[in-house]
């Protein structure tokens, strides 16, 4: 076996171009001067009077100021999709907390405004859940229900919703 010396290799031309191009933008970057850094501006403390409460309360957003999203819901059916009937839903009803499914998109204000349209009741409180669809089986292919959501609205004490008329 022979064994053989390394020659030490040549540079290509175009690494050497390269080096020297990282050379230059290096001094130029050192030639350029420092950016000054930003004064601290003061920030003023108001010198009025805090609003009173009910002055405050103007420009809050309430059922009442913030208006329907006309593109997505002309109507109150769009939001309450239907009333979810099972046994723990029944069971809360007595404690005045009734269940809906609602639109993927329905906030709190929307299905607070739905259910004071359609049944005359103003909620006291709207609890929105959204619940993941389930995995299912077919025979041997795999499917998926789809995601929904569900609002909880709880009414005052003595305030009915009836979703059958008798």
């Amino acid at each position: 076996m022979l064994f053989f010396k390394k020659r030490p290799k040549k540079e290509p031309e175009k690494l050497k171009v390269v080096k020297k191009a990282k050379e230059i933008k290096k001094a130029e970057k050192a030639e350029k001067p420092k950016k000054k850094p930003r004064p601290i501006e003061e920030k003023k403390i108001p010198e009025a009077i805090p609003p009173s409460s009910a002055e405050a309360l103007e420009g809050k957003k309430t059922p009442e100021t913030v208006p329907l999203p006309q593109k997505k819901y002309k109507t109150a059916y769009q939001v309450l999709v239907r009333p979810i009937v099972t046994e723990k839903a029944t069971e809360t009803q007595a404690q005045g907390a009734y269940t809906f499914e609602v639109a993927p998109a329905a906030n709190k204000i929307l299905v607070a405004r739905a259910v004071e349209e359609l049944y005359n009741v103003r909620p006291i409180r709207v609890n929105i859940i959204r619940v993941q669809g389930k995995v299912t089986r077919y025979g041997r292919s795999v499917g998926r229900t789809k995601n929904w959501k569900k609002a909880l609205v709880f009414l005052k004490k003595g305030q009915k919703i009836e979703f059958v008329k008798k």
